[in-house]
């Protein structure tokens, strides 16, 4: 049932990334078509100038005609000197961004560029002025309600018989449309990737850790079937079902690792109080022994978050300290949130029998890996935990001693 919600949501995302595509390629042949309609006419322009080079002399270059296109068309029109002084802007980009005309002339109009596209903006509008190269570029433009959106920039240089650049005659062009497809499709693309590298960590996992089970057990049934002793038999049977239940293990954590990549449920505001209640009451007789043993110190109340990848992290820290508690001392497990920077940091320190970093540091976060054999465990719980945060933009970290206990810093990302 997993693997075929799992291919449903791959079949579908493959046809959302499609239909991105085909939007990118639309967008671009619009683009592709306004740009060839510029360049129609800068060229004309040029031909009537070699034509006629008294007209370039007396700078008589038809502005009645030039104006009125340039208020015809949807575009952001405007013109520069050979320094790039601007000197003219239609009336388009007072009605997109409010500023007036003459606001906009020299250098006025650059107020509306994006803080982080106003250096490279002005580096290759610089570079096009030095060598008289057309001019493209990307920006984002501040509309007047304060919104931006994408433009594309571009420009050639107007020059005459003897290759000097008289003027340069430029459009600005929404694209916002075509820029935000192209990020969805990216995320799309890395959402794919990231199925394509969850399977094969579970093909990976499975090939690894089904083998060993496996063989076990058809080495056991055929010794066992060349029993005929009764208690050598019985003794058989007993190292079959460690087998079954090893293998039973192992599959429980590719299906908890499957549900947990799988999950597809939106973020939304989980107090971390409530969590932490459900999973006390979902973990059952397990938590019999230590109700009290709990301590917590929610500073920040709650956050937004995917509420199965939460419940995963917390739960799979929570368990781990109850089964790895020291024998000779009551469990104490302190649970804390707190901001920290533009992170939220969950902390789980327990006092148990600890890990030793030094030999094990490098396996801790790996799948089916146990550190004791005196807790029967998946070995996924913290290769999970990992994953999830990692996944979701966020960090994990361990600290531990043999002996003193250990402690869990999750420094979640909030949607």
């Amino acid at each position: 049932m997993n693997n075929h919600v799992r291919n449903n949501d791959t079949t579908n995302l493959v046809s959302e990334n499609q239909v991105l595509k085909e939007k990118v390629k639309t967008y671009e042949a619009k683009i592709q078509k306004l740009t060839e309609q510029l360049e129609t006419r800068q060229a004309v322009t040029t031909k009537s100038l070699a034509d006629n080079p008294a007209a370039t002399e007396n700078e008589n270059i038809h502005p009645e005609m030039f104006y009125f296109l340039a208020e015809s068309i949807p575009q952001i029109v405007w013109t520069a000197l050979p320094d790039g002084y601007e000197d003219f802007h239609n009336k388009k980009l007072t009605e997109y961004s409010g500023i007036s005309v003459e606001e906009a002339e020299g250098d006025g109009w650059q107020q509306i560029i994006h803080p982080e596209d106003y250096a490279p903006t002005l580096a290759i509008w610089d570079e096009c002025l030095r060598t008289g190269q057309p001019y493209q570029v990307k920006y984002r433009f501040r509309r007047h309600d304060g919104e931006y959106r994408w433009f594309l920039g571009r420009a050639l240089p107007l020059k005459d018989v003897s290759g000097k650049i008289i003027k340069w005659f430029g459009t600005c062009t929404d694209i916002h449309e075509e820029e935000l497809a192209k990020i969805q499709l990216q995320d799309a693309n890395q959402e794919l990737k990231h199925i394509n590298e969850v399977l094969d960590n579970f093909v990976y996992m499975a090939a690894h850790d089904l083998k060993s089970p496996v063989s076990s057990l058809k080495m056991l049934l055929h010794l066992l079937d060349m029993q005929t002793e009764i208690d050598k038999k019985e003794e058989f049977i007993r190292m079959v079902n460690v087998s079954v239940d090893r293998l039973e293990r192992t599959i429980s954590g590719l299906i908890e690792v499957i549900f947990v990549e799988s999950s597809q449920s939106p973020a939304k505001e989980i107090a971390f109080d409530e969590m932490l209640a459900n999973i006390i009451t979902e973990l059952g007789p397990q938590m019999d022994s230590c109700k009290d043993c709990i301590e917590a110190d929610f500073r920040v109340p709650s956050i937004k978050y995917i509420e199965a990848y939460l419940s995963s992290i917390m739960k799979n820290l929570i368990t781990n300290a109850v089964k790895y508690y020291a024998p000779r001392r009551p469990l104490a497990i302190h649970i804390q949130t707190k901001k920290v920077d533009d992170a939220i940091l969950l902390t789980v320190t327990d006092n148990g029998i600890g890990i030793d970093l030094i030999r094990n540091k490098d396996k801790v976060f790996k799948p089916f890996k146990r550190f004791t054999e005196r807790a029967h465990g998946t070995g996924v719980g913290l290769y999970i935990i990992k994953n999830i945060v990692e996944k979701n933009g966020g960090t994990i970290e361990i600290e531990s001693q043999p002996d003193k206990g250990t402690t869990f810093r999750v420094y979640l990302k909030a949607y």
